[in-house]
C-alpha cells in the first residue's frame, strides 16, 4: 500500500472499517438512480449506430459497422440484445467495414424491426451499461484506497457517485462510461505494478490496458500516461523494462481478442473505397480517401490482426483534424475552442464540487502536496485527460472529459479527508447530491445554478451537454396531451429519426413538413447549432418538452423575415451494402 501522510486520526481506524460498506452504499444508489431512468428517454442519435454495430459485430465476427469506435462497450450490449433475439443475418460473413451510416442502419433495422419491442431492446442494452459507471467507482475507491486509505478513499466515491456527469453518461449505449471506467481500471493496475512489478502484476496490468483501449481510442493516452506516472517516481526501471515486452504482447493479444480475433487486409473499408457518399462526402472523408490512395497497395492488401482498429484510428484522426460543429456561447466553429472544457467543466458540475476543488487547489499550493507521490499519482492521469481534450478540435460535450472527473475527487478527497475539513468536506458533498438531485432524472442535460440550471444551459453549451435527442418520448406525450388535432411539424437534430416518430403514432411527414401554420416542435440544438428556422429566436417558446426541445406555435400569419427552412432529408444507407 502507498503511504499517504495525510488521514484520519489513528483511533479512527476501527470506525474505518465501516467505510467500505458506505461506498458500496452510495454505489447502489447511484446504480438505483439510473436504473430508474432507462426507459424515460428516446434513443440518442448514437445509441442505434453502437446498437447495430454491436449486433453486427456478433453476425460477422468482425466490427463492421461501423469500426469509428472499439468493441468492448458493443459486445457489452450484444450480450442482452443477441438474448432478445436481435438478429442481422445479412451480416454474417461479412468481411467490408462499412461507414456511419450503415451503422445506423443497422441499429434502425435491430431497434424497429425485431421480435421485441424496440423499448424493450433498448432499455434491457441501456442496463447492461451499467456494469461500466460500477467499475468506476469501484476503482475510484480501489485508487482512493492504494493511494490515500479507506476514509479518503470512500468520500471519494461517495461525492464522485452524485456527479451529474457520471449519472448522465451512465447508462446509454455507447462509450464515455466505458472509457472512463477503463482508463480508472489501467491507472489502478498500472501503478500497482510500477510500485511492486511483479510478473503477475505487469499481466494483470497488461489486460487492463488491452481492455481499456478496447473501450475509446482515446485510451490509447494511458500509455503515455503510464510512463509519466513511472518518471513521476522512482521506478526499478531494470525490472519494468524487462517486463515491458511481455506486457506489450499480452496488451495486445487482449485488445485483438475484443475484436475477435479477426484478420483481414485494411482494403477492406467501404468508406475508403468508395469515390463519394452522399452524408460523408466531406473534407475529412475526401482526405482520408487521398491519403488511402498513397498506401503502396501491398500493404493496403496484406492481412492484418483487427484491421477495423488501424482503420478507427486513422478515421478518429481525420475527424479530429477537420474538427466537428460546436456551439459555445452563442458562436458555432468546427474547430472549436481552447477553453471550451473548462469553461463546460464549470457551467456542468454542480457548485459544491466546484467550491471543494477551489479550496483542495489552495491546499494543495500551501501544502506544496504536489511534491508527494500520491498528490501525483492523481493530478498527472487528470491533467493529461484534461490537457488531451483541450488540445483536440471535438468541442461536443463534457463527456470527452469524463476519463479526467473521478481523478478530480480523489485530489479533493486527498486535501479535505483529514481532521479540521473533514465536516467541510461532507457538507459539501450533501449539497452536491441534493444540487444533482433537483434535475432527475435529465442529469445529462445537468447545468449548475450559477448557469441558470438546465433551463438555460443552451445560452452555453448545446449538443451532448443539454440535446442529445432523448426528448422525442416525452414529445409524443405531450402531443397526444395538448395539440389537440392541430397540425404540426418537427425538427430534431440528426436525420434519422423518422423510424421512431413512426413507432411512437406520429406522423414522419412532419419532419418535412413546412412549420408555417402548424404548431413546431424544435429541438435546440437543430435551431442553434444546424442553423435550421435560425429566425425563431425573434419568436418566444409556449412551451418545453424536457430542456431539449421547445415548441412554437406558428398558425398565425407569418411574420416579416421568416422564410421557411430546407426540408430536411432523412435518408439511411441500405442495410445489405
Amino acid at each position: 500500500m502507498i503511504y499517504f501522510p495525510f488521514r484520519l486520526t489513528e483511533d479512527s481506524q476501527p470506525i474505518s472499517r465501516r467505510f467500505p460498506w458506505l461506498a458500496l452504499i452510495a454505489g447502489i444508489i447511484m446504480l438505483a438512480r439510473l436504473a430508474a431512468s432507462v426507459g424515460t428517454f428516446s434513443p440518442t442519435i448514437d445509441e442505434s449506430s453502437h446498437i447495430g454495430a454491436a449486433v453486427s459485430l456478433i453476425e460477422a465476427k468482425k466490427l463492421v459497422a461501423p469500426g469509428s469506435h472499439p468493441p468492448l462497450a458493443r459486445l457489452v450490449a450484444a450480450i442482452p440484445l443477441w438474448l432478445d433475439g436481435a438478429r442481422l443475418p445479412q451480416c454474417r460473413g461479412q468481411t467490408t467495414i462499412g461507414t456511419e451510416d450503415l451503422g445506423y442502419a443497422l441499429g434502425t433495422q435491430v431497434l424497429y424491426h425485431s421480435a421485441k419491442p424496440y423499448s424493450t431492446l433498448l432499455i434491457h442494452a441501456r442496463l447492461a451499461m451499467l456494469i461500466f459507471p460500477a467499475i468506476a467507482l469501484l476503482y475510484v475507491f480501489l485508487l482512493g484506497r492504494m493511494l490515500l486509505g479507506e476514509p479518503a478513499a470512500t468520500l471519494a466515491a461517495i461525492f464522485f457517485s452524485v456527479d451529474p456527469t457520471l449519472l448522465g453518461y451512465g447508462f446509454w449505449v455507447g462509450n464515455d462510461l466505458a472509457s472512463c471506467a477503463g482508463c480508472l481500471a489501467a491507472t489502478y493496475h498500472g501503478l500497482r505494478w510500477l510500485t511492486q512489478p511483479t510478473w503477475p502484476r505487469a499481466s494483470v496490468a497488461a489486460i487492463a490496458v488491452g481492455l481499456a483501449i478496447s473501450t475509446k481510442f482515446s485510451c490509447l493516452l494511458v500509455i503515455p500516461l503510464l510512463l509519466l506516472l513511472a518518471l513521476a517516481r522512482t521506478s526499478p526501471w531494470r525490472k519494468l523494462l524487462i517486463q515491458l515486452p511481455m506486457i506489450a504482447a499480452i496488451a495486445f493479444v487482449t485488445l485483438w481478442g475484443t475484436y475477435l480475433f479477426n484478420v483481414g487486409p485494411l482494403s477492406d473499408q467501404a468508406g475508403l473505397q468508395a469515390p463519394a457518399h452522399p452524408t460523408s462526402d466531406n473534407a475529412a472523408a475526401q482526405a482520408m480517401r487521398r491519403q488511402w490512395q498513397r498506401v503502396p497497395r501491398f500493404i493496403r492488401e496484406t492481412p492484418v490482426p483487427m484491421p477495423s482498429f488501424f482503420l478507427g484510428v486513422a478515421r478518429l484522426a481525420a475527424h479530429n483534424r477537420y474538427g466537428h460543429a460546436a456551439y459555445l456561447n452563442g458562436q458555432v466553429s468546427s474547430t472549436g475552442w481552447w477553453y471550451y472544457f473548462p469553461e463546460v467543466f464549470a457551467l456542468k458540475t454542480p457548485l459544491g464540487f466546484l467550491a471543494a476543488l477551489s479550496i483542495a487547489i489552495c491546499l494543495c499550493i500551501i501544502r506544496r502536496q504536489w511534491r508527494q507521490w500520491p498528490t501525483r499519482a492523481i493530478l498527472i492521469p487528470a491533467i493529461l485527460f484534461f490537457a488531451a481534450a483541450m488540445a483536440a478540435k471535438l468541442d461536443i460535450g463534457i463527456r470527452y472529459i469524463l476519463p479526467a472527473i473521478p481523478f478530480l475527487y480523489l485530489f479533493v478527497a486527498a486535501q479535505l479527508a483529514r481532521p479540521h475539513w473533514i465536516v467541510l468536506l461532507v457538507a459539501l458533498i450533501l449539497c452536491s447530491a441534493i444540487e444533482t438531485a433537483a434535475v432527475h432524472p435529465d442529469y445529462l442535460s445537468y447545468f449548475n445554478i450559477a448557469a441558470g440550471g438546465p433551463s438555460n444551459g443552451d445560452r452555453f453549451a448545446l449538443d451532448t451537454n443539454l440535446d442529445w435527442n432523448q426528448d422525442v418520448y416525452r414529445l409524443a406525450d405531450w402531443m397526444r396531451a395538448n395539440l389537440n388535432g392541430r397540425p404540426y411539424a418537427i425538427r430534431l437534430d440528426g436525420l434519422r429519426n423518422k423510424p421512431l416518430i413512426e413507432k411512437l403514432g406520429l406522423d414522419p411527414a412532419s419532419l418535412d413538413a413546412s412549420p408555417h401554420g402548424k404548431i413546431l416542435f424544435m429541438s435546440k440544438s437543430s435551431r442553434l447549432i444546424d442553423g435550421r428556422l435560425s429566425w425563431l429566436s425573434h419568436r418566444k417558446p409556449i412551451a418545453h418538452i424536457g430542456y431539449g426541445i421547445d415548441v412554437y406555435d406558428l398558425t398565425g400569419p407569418a411574420q416579416p423575415n421568416e422564410p421557411d427552412d430546407i426540408p430536411v432529408r432523412d435518408e439511411l444507407e441500405s442495410p445489405t451494402k
